[in-house]
C-alpha cells in the first residue's frame, strides 16, 4: 500500500544522504540509471550485475541498486522475460506457427543462457497467443509497484 511506498522512499532518501557523504552518490545513481535502462531492455538480473561489475560499479552498490528489483522479483523477471521474448519473437510473439513450434527449443535454451528463470519461461511458452501473453504481461506489471 501508501504506507510501505511511503516507507521505502524514507529508506531511499536514507540512502541517498549517506551515499552523499561518503562520495558514492555518483556510483549509486549511475548504477541505479543502468539497472533500470537494463530492466527495461529485458536483461536478466544476472545480466545487469554482471554488466555493472564490467563498468567497474562496487558490489554493495550493485546489490542495493538490485534490491528495488528484488522488491517485487517475481513480477520483475517475468516482465523482463516478456521483454525479452517479445525482442526475439519467441513463443507467443512468434506469429508464424510452424517456426513457434521449429523454434520451441531454441528459444527456450536461448532464454535460460540470457538468464531468465524456467518458471518465467514456462508462463512464457504456455501462452498460446498475444492475448494470452499481454494479460500475462498486464497482471505481472500492476503486481509490480515499482517505476520498472
Amino acid at each position: 500500500g501508501s504506507g510501505d511506498r511511503s516507507a521505502y522512499e524514507m529508506m531511499v532518501v536514507d540512502e541517498l544522504t549517506y551515499r552523499q557523504k561518503t562520495g558514492d552518490l555518483d556510483d549509486v545513481r549511475f548504477a541505479a540509471a543502468w539497472v533500470e535502462s537494463l530492466h527495461r531492455r529485458g536483461k536478466s538480473k544476472l545480466q545487469i550485475r554482471v554488466k555493472l561489475q564490467q563498468k567497474g560499479i562496487a558490489k554493495t552498490i550493485i546489490a542495493k541498486s538490485l534490491e528495488v528489483l528484488e522488491e517485487g522479483e517475481e513480477d520483475h523477471a517475468l516482465i523482463a522475460a516478456i521483454r525479452y521474448a517479445r525482442k526475439r519473437r519467441c513463443g507467443p510473439f512468434q506469429l508464424d506457427p510452424k517456426k513457434k513450434i521449429d523454434r520451441k527449443q531454441k528459444d527456450v535454451a536461448s532464454m535460460m543462457r540470457a538468464g531468465h528463470s524456467y518458471d518465467c519461461i514456462k508462463k512464457i511458452m504456455a501462452c498460446k497467443s498475444l492475448d494470452e501473453i499481454e494479460e500475462l504481461e498486464r497482471d505481472a506489471t500492476s503486481g509490480s509497484n515499482q517505476r520498472f
